[in-house]
């Protein structure tokens, strides 16, 4: 791990983030413009723009948003998140991707925001946790993004494939990863 990546971020660096990263890079070109939507703690964009990826982030929430870009100027980190929601930008990326975010949005809202990154991107890259019931909304059931409601993604695939022609996707089990979960993944054309 770099220097400076632990300078930030410490030994943070879960199996999940080395899978995500390696899906990034095989997808990716090092002088392609990329996208992260729902940057978050932006781990993965420094680990990435650390080996010369160019890569901009989107968080909507002000705070994270802040907190992140700090630690990336004070540690030299050349890329920023902007604080905006996807759906006001038109900046077209020649790759995107984004991380456990899909799942917390219901089905209408999934697929206006994978329509959205089907016209931002030809590239998009989508990971998510496998999930088989609806949770963290009264069902009794509080893992995952906490506060958050997480729906099923378990017909994911198909609303990517309303708008995208060609999707490879994979699925790693939650005992490689050392999560609770197990993940999908889909790289769509």
């Amino acid at each position: 791990m770099n220097k400076k990546y632990k300078e930030i971020y410490g030994n943070y660096w879960p199996k999940a983030s080395q899978k995500i990263s390696d899906l990034i890079i095989k997808y990716a070109g090092i002088k392609d413009q990329i996208c992260e939507v729902g940057a978050a703690s932006g781990h993965i964009m420094a680990y990435l723009t650390l080996r010369g990826y160019q890569i901009t982030g989107y968080e909507i929430r002000q705070k994270v948003c802040l907190d992140t870009n700090e630690k990336f100027e004070t540690h030299g980190i050349n890329t920023r998140i902007i604080n905006d929601d996807i759906m006001n930008i038109d900046t077209k990326y020649d790759v995107l991707y984004t991380t456990g975010l899909l799942q917390c949005l219901d089905e209408k809202a999934r697929i206006q925001m994978i329509e959205k990154f089907s016209k931002l991107s030809p590239v998009v890259i989508v990971v998510v946790p496998e999930i088989i019931k609806n949770r963290n909304d009264y069902s009794g059931i509080e893992v995952g993004v906490s506060g958050c409601c997480e729906y099923q993604t378990d017909s994911l695939g198909k609303e990517l494939n309303c708008f995208f022609k060609n999707i490879i996707y994979g699925f790693w089990s939650a005992k490689e990863l050392e999560l609770a979960d197990n993940f999908l993944w889909f790289v769509c054309h």
